[in-house]
């Protein structure tokens, strides 16, 4: 006995449209989770539920089939300031009779990947300066100048070494980035020049 398919149809929610051929309609969710500026994520689901209808020609009956075509788990977002992650799941056909077999609802991997996005200049510059700016607050009373000299002189090298590694230069750098142009055009503060606007730090 040889059942022929003459209807399908889609079950968008909980509505059942018995129309022929009736493209079946994906139902979608997002939700958002923000902890601050550098960690967001978002997460989303797609599921899109399928109803079949076989008729069977000698004697006219109709056998049903009711399963999920596509259910999906997505979750992506950022868990740093360079970090972006995404991760998708799928289940296809969940539920659907095939050769009088019922398919389980069995989970798969469709999409997944971690990026890490180098920080360019600007954005190293501005993490640096941020740091020396807090620990020269912290630490400005007294007689500062001599400090803040040894860590303008150790910062400056520090940034040298990461500029010379981004730009594959062999050399550490002292000649392509030198102190005017890591103050002046890269914008890195100077602590001794910043020392002299705290009326209680000594020189």
């Amino acid at each position: 006995m040889r059942s022929s398919p003459v209807l399908r149809a889609s079950l968008p929610g909980v509505a059942l449209f018995a129309l022929l051929t009736f493209a079946a309609l994906p139902v979608r969710a997002q939700a958002v989770l923000k902890v601050n500026d550098d960690v967001s994520m978002k997460f989303g689901i797609l599921i899109q539920p399928q109803a079949e209808w076989s008729q069977d020609p000698t004697d006219g009956g109709y056998a049903q089939n009711l399963f999920l075509r596509r259910a999906r788990f997505i979750v992506g977002g950022q868990i740093a300031r360079n970090l972006t992650f995404f991760f998708e799941t799928d289940a296809p056909n969940a539920g659907k009779v095939v050769g009088g077999t019922k398919q389980g609802f069995g989970m798969i991997v469709q999409d997944a990947f971690l990026s890490w996005k180098f920080r360019d200049e600007a954005e190293e510059i501005e993490l640096l300066n941020r740091m020396l700016r807090g620990w020269a607050n912290y630490f400005c009373l007294g007689s500062v100048s001599r400090s803040y000299r040894a860590v303008d002189m150790h910062a400056s090298k520090r940034l040298r070494q990461w500029l010379s590694d981004k730009h594959k230069r062999q050399s550490s750098g002292w000649a392509a980035y030198t102190d005017t142009y890591l103050h002046d055009e890269l914008g890195l503060v100077r602590l001794d020049v910043l020392s002299k606007s705290f009326a209680w730090a000594n020189a």
